[in-house]
């Protein structure tokens, strides 16, 4: 996981700690945490803004990205009156300066320690749950590979081979063959005389041209589309 947007703010210190990383198994599969800590030291009294934290994401159920974030929130710093620094006295017979205590406690260092591990946990708490982002490693052909064997093998005429390029194309599209031929009737009818050709006795003659002008013309199917997901994926073969 991606680590989160350092807090760089005019008149904080900052002092982070090791990010905590995990993997958490679940019923929808493999859960990755990652947790941060860091002590924010105010530098001056006042009041000092933490910006908000935004995280994108990739939303494998609805397909496109996510943007989760907390709130801006201003801290409001003061000065402790047990530690505050004395006014310097200047002593006209010796010009001894006199310099009080440091300003700032450990205990507002702990106190913002604390504001950042909820921030942090708050984030996870929101994503954990999210079905975890898997990356799958391409082991197989590549879609334009595929498709090329696919239209090969119809423009020759070769019902055995189309359907064997037909079944490797369909296992890398979002919908099932049987699917796709119940929403497209041409695909449906070039099927018909693909299966035909291979269970005829006779041994007829198939000609492909029909089926691959079916793929190609084959529409996209209908998804609900997330207004904010305008720009997203390229389609798969652009035209």
């Amino acid at each position: 996981m991606p680590p989160l947007p350092p807090t760089e703010v005019p008149g904080l210190r900052r002092y982070p700690d090791q990010p905590q990383l995990r993997n958490l198994p679940s019923e929808r599969g493999l859960i990755g945490t990652r947790e941060e800590r860091e002590a924010l030291v105010p530098a001056r009294a006042g009041a000092i803004d933490l910006p908000a934290v935004e995280v994108t994401w990739w939303n494998t159920r609805e397909d496109h990205l996510e943007h989760s974030s907390l709130p801006a929130r201003t801290l409001q710093i003061s000065v402790n009156p047990g530690l505050a620094v004395d006014t310097p006295v200047n002593n006209d017979t010796n010009g001894v300066t006199v310099i009080g205590p440091p300003v700032w406690p450990w205990q507002m260092s702990t106190l913002l320690l604390v504001c950042t591990t909820l921030l942090g946990f708050g984030l996870w708490w929101r994503a954990r749950g999210q079905p975890a982002i898997a990356r799958a490693v391409q082991t197989g052909p590549s879609p334009r590979t595929v498709l090329d064997d696919l239209k090969r093998a119809c423009l020759a005429n070769d019902p055995q081979g189309t359907r064997q390029a037909l079944d490797a194309w369909a296992r890398q599209q979002p919908e099932t063959l049987a699917e796709m031929a119940a929403r497209f009737v041409p695909l449906s009818d070039a099927l018909d005389g693909l299966n035909g050709a291979l269970y005829s006795e006779t041994g007829k003659l198939w000609l492909g041209e029909d089926l691959w002008r079916a793929v190609r013309k084959l529409p996209a199917a209908e998804h609900i589309q997330d207004p904010a997901g305008d720009a997203g994926l390229p389609p798969l073969y652009p035209k």
